[in-house]
């Protein structure tokens, strides 16, 4: 009896958290695509009001831009009670089981860092080989790129056989 309910709460524990490495894995293209449209952003302000009112004006859209993602982030939260009221319940919960007396601040931080390792250790185990998938898929692509990289970065050679230079005269 409880073994099936085992499986189908890892099942569940394994769609997630493929889930959460597939949103991961899409959204870093288009996060390195917004640095660059902010990179260009900045540049052409520059060009058109100078480096130091450019560089307020680029503040400030990102002032405002995270304004915005925190007003939706907030938003999405509060439409979430059912979730709010499992884990109020838990908390009280909780409390009654300490209400002997205070939790020391530094065993909180440890529960919570082992709690964090352990969930990090449960995922591994999934996001690894989709992560070693991605980068095979792309590994054409991949040395494409260390190639220019390796290409673009040497020093460029000195052409020897075209004699001495006939600018430089040498004082008579």
């Amino acid at each position: 009896m409880f073994g099936s309910l085992v499986r189908l709460a890892q099942a569940e524990v394994e769609n997630t958290i493929g889930n959460a490495v597939d949103k991961v894995i899409v959204a870093v293209p288009f996060v390195v695509a917004i640095g660059f449209g902010a990179a260009a952003l900045c540049l052409r302000l520059i060009d058109l009001y100078g480096a130091v009112s450019a560089l307020l004006l680029m503040g400030a859209v990102f002032v405002i831009l995270g304004a915005i993602c925190a007003v939706v982030v907030s938003i999405k939260r509060s439409r979430r009670p059912a979730v709010a009221a499992k884990t109020s319940s838990l908390s009280s919960a909780d409390e009654q089981a300490t209400a002997g007396g205070n939790v020391d601040s530094d065993a909180a931080v440890a529960a919570d860092n082992e709690l964090l390792m352990s969930a990090l250790q449960a995922a591994v185990p999934f996001a690894l080989p989709q992560i070693l998938r991605l980068i095979i898929r792309n590994l054409p692509v991949l040395v494409a790129i260390i190639a220019a990289g390796f290409v673009l970065t040497r020093p460029g050679e000195k052409d020897d056989s075209a004699g001495p230079d006939e600018s430089i005269v040498p004082a008579e």
